[in-house]
């Protein structure tokens, strides 16, 4: 088995869910108090003397406060959705054991039809039809405890029924508003950051030499699963110079060509980039780190969580990857 075969036989994971599944608990959490509240409150009306009055007094809390508690819930699954983003490899500090496997441009599709399979469930459909459902279950609910209050039915334990009632409902509410579909889903995202990411890799590859460079995917291992955290391009020219190009996937990473080579490599490197217009008129800072220059492009605002800096223009990706190809080149061909 290759290495890219033992890695992709884990579960690549590109959508973080941290966020989601911790307000999952904590919704559980208020729900179970709202709950014991609601339950005290039925039991307090429950031990009047049933009458008209105690009838619609029940009657009436549990369509007000049913009603208005399970669209508060929907609000909050909607509102929780948004959570939901492709993971940001910055939030783990490097905690994990890295993999750096070598790839073909070819085999990207197969990493991504991987990754696709690990979001369909994400994209499930809507699930209005349960928010009437519950508004009907709420109403219809309310109607029979009342009527079995004032009949002298049950008694106070038929009315706490009530508060499951609406912990259910609420829970049901809040799922149907966690799953409604948006306006975009994960697949075609994932999409566009398949076009983003092959179309800055096709466009440096016919500069690269064709011996001693390589594409690689960069993944974290973190309990079982795989976190897709960078893609680089990887030159060897000689015993002395290597050149990685970084495609900056984490959010505190910019996209960047990191070239490491002898000190008076880079001293004469280093001149000759300050007379290369492309380079001085661009937005891509020099940065001298002692053994390693760097190349930072700083208008890249190209972060993997944040899907309006892959989601865009077809046009706008082609051109953007021109002149990285271009800077590329440039780098290249002053080490060569």
């Amino acid at each position: 088995m290759s290495k890219l075969e033992e890695v992709s036989s884990k579960r690549l994971v590109l959508v973080d869910s941290f966020d989601a599944r911790k307000n999952h608990i904590l919704m559980l959490a208020f729900t179970s108090v709202i709950g014991a509240v609601y339950a005290s409150f039925l039991w307090l009306v429950c031990s009047t003397i049933p009458g008209i009055t105690s009838a619609l007094l029940l009657f009436g809390s549990q369509i007000a406060i049913g009603f208005t508690a399970s669209r508060a819930y929907y609000d909050l699954g909607v509102t929780n959705r948004e959570n939901l983003h492709f993971i940001d490899p910055s939030r783990f500090n490097g905690n994990g054991q890295h993999h750096e496997v070598g790839i073909k441009l070819a085999e990207i599709p197969l990493i991504f039809e991987k990754i696709g399979i690990q979001i369909q469930k994400y994209d499930k459909g809507s699930l209005d039809d349960l928010s009437d459902l519950v508004w009907f279950g709420i109403f219809v609910w309310a109607s029979f405890s009342s009527a079995s209050f004032y009949l002298g039915l049950g008694g106070s334990p038929l009315c706490l029924v009530g508060a499951v009632v609406l912990v259910i409902a609420c829970l049901g509410s809040y799922l149907s508003g966690y799953w409604t579909k948006r306006s975009y889903d994960f697949e075609d995202d994932l999409n566009h950051l398949q076009y983003y990411i092959e179309k800055r890799l096709r466009e440096i590859e016919p500069n690269l030499p064709k011996k001693g460079s390589q594409f690689r995917i960069h993944v974290l291992e973190r309990w079982r699963a795989l976190v897709l955290t960078d893609f680089t391009i990887n030159v060897k020219l000689d015993s002395s110079v290597n050149l990685v190009y970084y495609m900056g996937f984490p959010s505190d990473i910019s996209e960047n060509i990191k070239i490491k080579a002898t000190d008076e490599v880079l001293r004469q490197f280093k001149d000759d980039l300050q007379r290369i217009p492309i380079i001085v008129d661009s937005d891509w800072a020099i940065h001298d780190n002692g053994s390693v220059v760097e190349l930072v492009n700083k208008s890249s605002d190209f972060s993997v969580n944040k899907r309006s800096t892959f989601v865009t223009s077809p046009s706008i990706v082609d051109e953007t990857s021109k002149v990285s190809a271009d800077i590329f080149a440039k780098v290249l061909s002053l080490l060569s």
